[in-house]
């Protein structure tokens, strides 16, 4: 039998809200004229919005109806079971007949969602952001299909979170793991700089002096050693300026000193 079918045959006739109150049977008439269109968000909204006025089972089937088109199906199971167990009011014969054929067609297509090594001291289990009650480490929870968002934590551990995605009926786990929170490490103290002296050279640091007693500028064999090399300079410039040439540039590659040459 069509849903639609089922929703428009429970409609109940009742009397209007008593004034002072909402208007329970605008509601619900309007509920039903978004739920013919299709627009079941809107339509859920206004059976909800009715059914708070005036608690009566129509309304609640119908809410029932459209939220599992929206996919809403353990909130749609819960609403039947309700209307089974009489919350809404009695119902007849043919009613409780086309609520438990609902229940038969949504009960089934509701996933399941496992949690498990939630023993953590203090901890704090949710899925999808609703927390989630614990016991002996683990919980199982009835989920809509879709991909849900597992969170944990607990003092002194790291927040754990993953995804589950179930379909239909399906049934996954989620294993909680808490690794311990990194502790603050103390940085090292620096060392200690050492000292700069200030003081004066002692007289064994002094400039070396020669054997007569005067200083080193005082050695003649310091400017004789002065005159070899500006000799053998400006031997070395006068060699090259008369060669005509330049000395050839080296250059270390791999360990070598080789010339390296420009491309003509």
């Amino acid at each position: 039998m069509a849903l639609r079918a089922i929703v428009l045959a429970i409609v109940l006739v009742s009397p209007s809200v008593a004034s002072g109150q909402c208007n329970a049977d605008r509601l619900f008439d309007e509920g039903r004229a978004r739920s013919a269109a299709g627009d079941y968000t809107a339509a859920s909204d206004l059976f909800r919005r009715s059914l708070q006025c005036a608690p009566r089972p129509a309304t609640a089937f119908n809410l029932s109806a459209v939220l599992r088109r929206r996919g809403r199906l353990v909130e749609s199971v819960d609403l039947l079971e309700a209307l089974l167990h009489g919350s809404y009011g009695p119902l007849g014969a043919r009613e409780h007949e086309q609520v438990q054929a609902l229940l038969g067609q949504t009960r089934p297509r509701i996933a399941t969602l496992r949690v498990e090594g939630a023993d953590a001291v203090g901890i704090d289990v949710r899925i999808d952001g609703e927390r989630v009650t614990i016991a002996d480490g683990r919980a199982t929870i009835r989920v809509d299909p879709g991909t849900h968002v597992v969170t944990a934590s607990a003092p002194g551990r790291v927040p754990w979170e993953e995804r589950v995605a179930l379909i239909e009926g399906a049934s996954e786990t989620a294993v909680v793991r808490l690794d311990p929170a990194p502790t603050a490490r103390t940085a090292p103290s620096p060392q200690a700089s050492p000292a700069l002296s200030l003081r004066a050279p002692s007289r064994a640091g002094s400039r070396p002096r020669d054997e007569s007693g005067g200083g080193v500028l005082s050695s003649p064999w310091l400017w004789v050693g002065i005159g070899v090399a500006v000799a053998v300079g400006v031997g070395v410039a006068l060699a090259i300026v008369l060669s005509g040439g330049t000395a050839e540039p080296y250059e270390p590659v791999l360990g070598n000193h080789e010339t390296l040459w420009d491309m003509p």
